[in-house]
């Protein structure tokens, strides 16, 4: 299979799972709006003797059976959704597990090429740096005698 043929695939995989989380996000906005539209029409509903919230009740029982499998069908959607990024997440680290060696000598190399020392360089030259500086030491020590 060609990179391209796997690309476009990717990108059809992908729009179906924007929409389902585009649409979830909505729904959920939706809710929240009408929840808050509730709390006020109940509020003004206890004002008016409290028959208002017995009749949103009875619609509450009404509906409620009628809802609750659209909610599992969002729930497993957005479970499906949930597998589908581990999965690119999967993919994702194998191939920068894959690359990332690879771009570490390629980078090593090319700092190499332009006389840029390795950190081994510049321990080894630290080392002899103190070894000098022990022996300078050392020598102005007896002179000082």
């Amino acid at each position: 299979m060609s990179d391209a043929t796997t690309t476009g695939e990717s990108m059809q995989e992908e729009q179906p799972l924007a929409g389902i989380a585009e649409g979830a996000a909505t729904a959920g906005r939706q809710s929240w709006l009408a929840a808050l539209g509730l709390v006020a029409l109940v509020g003004k509903g206890f004002q008016q003797g409290g028959r208002l919230f017995d009749i949103l009740i009875e619609q509450g029982k009404e509906l409620e059976p009628r809802i609750s499998g659209g909610y599992g069908k969002i729930k497993d959607e957005l479970g499906e959704v949930g597998a589908k990024v581990r999965q690119y997440s999967e993919k994702a680290t194998a191939v920068k597990e894959k690359v990332e060696p690879e771009l570490d000598r390629q980078v090593l190399a090319a700092l190499e090429r332009l006389g840029m020392p390795t950190a081994e360089d510049v321990r080894k030259l630290l080392d002899r740096v103190e070894t000098l500086a022990g022996k300078i030491e050392g020598q102005a020590g007896e002179k000082g005698e």
